[in-house]
């Protein structure tokens, strides 16, 4: 019998095209598949697929995958900061602040918002989308297949130990079993002094 544990953890790095490409997937326990995603803007298009695959390789399991995409310098683009945006969530984070008195919002914690930062698409034709569409998937294939791996590894610690637990109980009952304090003679006996006892 093969056991798996729900718990696990696996990354994997692949190089594409001056693209470098890295998941993070960890699990634990959980009733059916549940997954959360954490995508690089632009990378949202890929999410079905993922969670599709997600699902067919997994019965139960509570994932998170982080995909993070660093691309060499001169392929990347230069980002824009939506400067009307971030004036208005810094003036909403300053009446917060005041109101609530909580501590004040910070320049990286504000940057960090959706919407904030724009990071415009590379004009990049549906080819070589595609094909980073598939290293990106063929990336998190080896990812999946080392959470599998590293799964299993606990899975066969928990057979060991649970199978170290029952034959210590089955060693007991056989113990049990053997004692020659449960022979009836040896109740009869017993009985019988507890019954002296009384009657003196």
């Amino acid at each position: 019998m093969n056991l798996q544990s729900m718990t696990g953890f696996a990354r994997a790095v692949a190089e594409h095209d001056g693209t470098s490409i890295a998941w993070e997937v960890k699990s634990v326990n959980g009733k059916s598949v549940e997954v959360r995603l954490r995508l690089p803007q632009g990378f949202e298009r890929l999410e079905p697929a993922i969670r599709q695959t997600l699902q067919k390789r997994f019965a139960r399991g509570n994932f998170q995958a982080t995909l993070t995409i660093t691309r060499a310098v001169g392929m990347q683009s230069q980002s824009v900061v939506n400067e009307a945006f971030l004036k208005d969530l810094a003036g909403l984070a300053k009446r917060i602040e005041e109101q609530f008195r909580v501590a004040p919002a910070t320049a990286d914690g504000l940057l960090s918002l959706r919407g904030v930062l724009d990071i415009p698409e590379t004009t990049e034709t549906e080819d070589v989308r595609t094909a980073l569409d598939n290293a990106v998937m063929a990336a998190l294939d080896v990812a999946l297949e080392g959470l599998e791996r590293s799964r299993q590894g606990e899975g066969a610690a928990l057979r060991t130990l649970l199978l170290g637990h029952i034959d210590a109980i089955e060693a007991l009952t056989l113990g049990a079993e053997a004692d020659p304090s449960r022979e009836p003679a040896a109740i009869r006996e017993r009985l019988a002094e507890q019954v002296r006892l009384l009657m003196d």
